[in-house]
């Protein structure tokens, strides 16, 4: 047995004789990750949730001033409510805006009625503009007052409806 022990200890000492140190050539590292992809935890719901600057009126009258209703959406008679939702980041600017819920059934329909399946529809852009236009004006924010936990600035993601109503 001990004769065992000793021949193995033997080839393990040779091997690492024989081993080269490894050089920082040689080793094969992943690259870091890009800068947009840092593990920085987006808040649903914070001490101070973030808000536009001069409050919800503010964000209303902005809102009202700036959306621009889609001409297709229009001659259709598309309406509805767009569910959009973004992040306002620890600066207060809004990022990643996208749509959580699309208007469903601009079809100009009567209650009840449906499309033939060989039947082309001449609205059915009508959601998706009016889905652009709300990407549009959310990008288009100023600046809000950022969030904040514990007393610092985080990120938060922000819910929020908009109603596409013809007059």
């Amino acid at each position: 047995m001990k004769k065992l022990l000793t021949t193995m200890s033997i080839f393990c000492l040779c091997g690492m004789i024989n081993a080269q140190p490894i050089k920082d050539d040689d080793v094969i590292m992943p690259p870091p990750p890009p800068a947009e992809a840092k593990d920085i935890p987006v808040f649903t719901v914070v001490e101070q949730m973030p808000e536009f600057p001069g409050g919800e009126d503010a964000m209303l009258k902005f809102l009202a001033k700036n959306v621009r209703y889609p001409e297709v959406a229009r001659d259709c008679g598309c309406q509805g409510t767009v569910y959009i939702t973004f992040i306002v980041d620890e600066e207060g600017n809004v990022i990643q805006p996208r749509i959580l819920r699309a208007i469903k059934g601009c079809e100009d329909l009567q209650p009840g009625e449906k499309l033939k399946p060989d039947e082309e529809n001449p609205c059915e852009s009508s959601s998706n503009a009016i889905s652009s236009e709300s990407i549009r004006v959310v990008k288009s924010m100023p600046k809000w007052v950022s969030g904040t936990q514990a007393g610092k600035p985080v990120r938060v993601q922000y819910n929020l409806p908009l109603k596409f109503t013809l007059r």
